[in-house]
């Protein structure tokens, strides 16, 4: 487990050093107790983008509310021209999305077209 301070550690190294330098990084910055595979991999984690701010998750949750557990994505996301973005799921960033990995997909094996997709929204 990463600590606060060693996060610290490895944003300087990667200001002194670049992004690509994790050898150096793990060497120098770290004294070796990273290597440089977990010194990359931390740096992504620290540097992926946050999908929501506190605002719009306030503004979800009281959509969900007035809607109910059982709405639809979509239904929330055209309230607003504003609406925050669907955070990628593994089915839409996996290299195999076809027709064929869904229950139920529109061709002629399955008898029928896809029903509406939902998505359950916790709070």
């Amino acid at each position: 487990m990463w600590k606060k301070h060693e996060d610290e550690k490895l944003k300087v190294g990667v200001e002194r050093y670049g992004p690509n330098a994790w050898k150096r990084v793990s060497a120098s910055i770290m004294n070796h107790r990273r290597s440089p595979l977990s010194c990359k991999e931390r740096y992504k984690i620290l540097m992926e983008p946050k999908f929501w701010t506190v605002e719009e998750d306030l503004k979800l949750k009281n959509e969900v509310a007035k809607f109910g557990y059982d709405v639809q994505w979509t239904t929330i996301a055209s309230m607003d021209e504003t609406s925050v973005t669907m955070p990628p799921t593994a089915t839409s960033t996996s290299k195999s999305s076809s027709s064929e990995n869904f229950k139920g997909g529109n061709n002629s094996s399955t008898g029928g077209p896809r029903r509406g997709m939902k998505r359950k929204i916790q709070c």
